[in-house]
């Protein structure tokens, strides 16, 4: 074994390593993008506000009162006030809001017996509800002032769902969404790099109808990647979404909708990369802080507020958000002015982007 060969070739290595553009960005610059966002999503003290439904259903008390004050002086949570004898459930679906307490009618009296209980309603699988919880326990606790009582909450269920894993379908299908990104950006470097679209001229091919079928061949294994995942969901687990003919429709509009728009954001980049390298690095730097910002994984109400923020001005979140509020909720008037900005939104991106490639496009 000669050391000094070696020593050459891994010379050689490190030249040509760092001459392209994709060995230091994924060992080096990805990793720092995925600890910077998993360590502001996790590892700040300071998260964003949480929405909080709360009704007292019975008479108003030294512990009511007490309990109100805790929670709203803690910071944590914006709270809506919900009246006696309306549904908190509905009002929840209604207002977009994550998660609420009912006092029950008897809860200050057996407060002071020293053991109370209260409604905690929240969506079967949401992480932040389920950190959440302990935390109103022991707020109530100490508005209360009753260091030896105990207060239990009693899980109710805001979207009627029969299991956790059906408040992860909205986020799988935004995942499958988001797909056509990855999908595009490669796409046209590597026909341009191949020569293929002179080659498809040839058969008489124009571009525009090759980047109809191309959008048609999207829309339609995304269609079947979403089946599957249903037919999974519900063979496998036993999902029991409640949806209606309408909200199968509009879903389908919505998912249209976002195929348009990321097809054209993957369209954009793929015809201003230059190479397969370049398009990866724009297909990355693109697609996972969408992804884990936008709620597929990971809830938007545990991020820190300045990656509140981030999330809301990124078009995925808002296919999440309304997917779930249909698919979850079957809640689709408060959604109607979001599902017609995000078809004008899908239909003139994709317009814009396939009037340049037309242009750009040699061939």
């Amino acid at each position: 074994m000669n050391l000094k060969r070696i020593l050459l070739y891994l010379r050689l290595h490190i030249k040509l390593f760092s001459r392209t553009r994709s060995g230091p960005f994924f060992l080096i610059i990805f990793p720092v993008i995925l600890m910077l966002l998993f360590g502001s999503i996790f590892g700040s003290s300071s998260i964003g506000k949480e929405s909080l439904a709360v009704q007292n259903d019975g008479p108003s008390s030294a512990y009511i009162t007490g309990s109100l004050k805790a929670i709203n002086e803690s910071g944590l949570f914006n709270v809506y006030m919900v009246p006696a004898g309306q549904s908190l459930s509905s009002y929840m679906k209604s207002n977009s809001v994550s998660i609420g307490i009912s006092f029950p009618s008897n809860f200050s009296a057996n407060l002071a017996n020293h053991s109370a209980g209260v409604q905690y309603y929240s969506e079967p699988g949401d992480q932040a509800a389920s950190t959440y919880e302990p935390v109103l326990i022991n707020l109530i606790l100490a508005g209360t002032g009753s260091t030896s009582a105990i207060v239990t909450a009693q899980p109710v269920s805001v979207s009627g769902l029969g299991k956790p894993v059906d408040y992860y379908i909205p986020a799988l299908i935004g995942y499958t969404i988001i797909n056509g990104i990855f999908s595009m950006v490669y796409v046209v470097p590597n026909y341009r790099k191949d020569r293929i679209f002179r080659q498809l001229s040839f058969a008489n091919l124009t571009k525009s109808e090759w980047l109809t079928a191309t959008t048609l061949f999207y829309v339609v294994t995304t269609f079947l990647s979403d089946l599957i995942i249903f037919g999974i969901g519900v063979l496998v687990f036993g999902i029991s979404l409640q949806v209606t003919l309408l909200g199968v429709a509009l879903s389908a509009v919505v998912i249209v909708s976002g195929l348009l728009l990321f097809t054209a954001i993957g369209l954009l980049a793929g015809l201003y990369t230059r190479d397969e390298e370049s398009a990866a690095l724009a297909a990355n730097v693109i697609f996972f802080p969408m992804l884990f910002l936008s709620g597929v994984f990971y809830p938007i109400s545990v991020m820190p507020g300045y990656l509140q923020t981030v999330a809301y001005l990124l078009p995925l979140t808002y296919f999440n958000l309304t997917l779930k509020s249909i698919l979850l909720y079957n809640s689709i008037g408060p959604v109607l002015l979001q599902i017609g900005l995000m078809v004008l939104a899908g239909i003139v991106l994709f317009g814009l982007s396939a009037y340049i490639a037309t242009k750009k496009i040699e061939g």
